[in-house]
């Protein structure tokens, strides 16, 4: 595809800072990149020690976010068979799946709780932030796991909220439209957290919409997360002003998950 090809494409683009509620530099990090840098909307995690914290924030302000849900690392006050958190059966399952590529079938039993503990969670964001969430993302890759990718897909379906879906995932095809058309999550790891890279992603997306999930952050040495350093080199690149003023070169619109519905409703 020649420059002119790639410039004359409309895309509407909305990047997404995951892991809201994680820390306070993670916080500190995502309201930064949202109030003086190019994120558009936030994913917050109610699982999180910090959620509280995250939802001050953000007290009488326009900034959209939505809830990230997790079955994976949070704390879970109804979980008494091990289901969720670190170590929990979910978390078996995953590795299973994504590391050794076996294929395991929830009973449906766990399926249904995995729905109640998806709403559970709608229910506490709402509670904390004291309104609905601008969209629904997911913390880790269930995706890997087709039930839960289904059940997650129908909750959102159910509750007439956006949601993040990327078709190179894809179990099943969701009858309810309302998410972007192209998901990119390869902005994230040593090598990939530039804006060449930033970039390189925008430049070759498709025309529609187009969510780009990142995870900005200041350091912490404190941090029991993994992914601790490289959240800082992503902020730096998401406050970029030539970042920025490049979007315009290719034709691009910052949205949030908020606007698909209109969106939607104009093709």
């Amino acid at each position: 595809m020649n420059d002119r090809e790639q410039t004359s494409k409309k895309r509407h683009l909305i990047v997404t800072a995951d892991d809201f509620g994680l820390s306070p530099e993670v916080n500190e990090g995502i309201l930064k990149s949202f109030f003086g840098g190019i994120v558009t909307t936030a994913s917050a995690l109610v699982t999180m020690r910090h959620i509280k914290q995250a939802a001050r924030f953000v007290q009488n302000t326009a900034m959209p976010v939505g809830l990230h849900l997790d079955l994976f690392e949070g704390e879970f006050p109804h979980n008494d068979e091990g289901l969720f958190g670190r170590g929990g059966f979910m978390e078996d399952v995953l590795n299973a799946r994504e590391l050794r590529g076996e294929r395991i079938s929830l009973p449906p039993q766990i399926s249904n709780k995995i729905f109640r503990e998806f709403w559970r969670q709608l229910c506490e964001f709402q509670d904390m932030f004291c309104r609905r969430p601008d969209h629904l993302s997911y913390h880790w890759g269930i995706h890997y796991i087709p039930d839960v990718l289904e059940s997650y897909i129908r909750f959102a379906s159910e509750e007439h909220i956006p949601f993040r879906y990327g078709a190179q995932y894809a179990h099943v095809t969701p009858t309810y439209p309302i998410h972007p058309d192209h998901w990119s999550d390869t902005f994230n790891g040593a090598a990939n957290i530039h804006e060449a890279a930033f970039l390189d992603i925008v430049r070759n997306a498709p025309e529609g919409i187009i969510e780009i999930s990142t995870h900005p952050g200041k350091y912490s040495p404190d941090a029991v997360y993994q992914y601790n350093a490289e959240r800082e080199k992503e902020l730096e690149v998401l406050m970029s002003r030539s970042i920025a003023d490049s979007m315009g070169e290719y034709n691009v619109s910052f949205i949030s998950f908020g606007h698909i519905p209109e969106l939607r409703k104009k093709t």
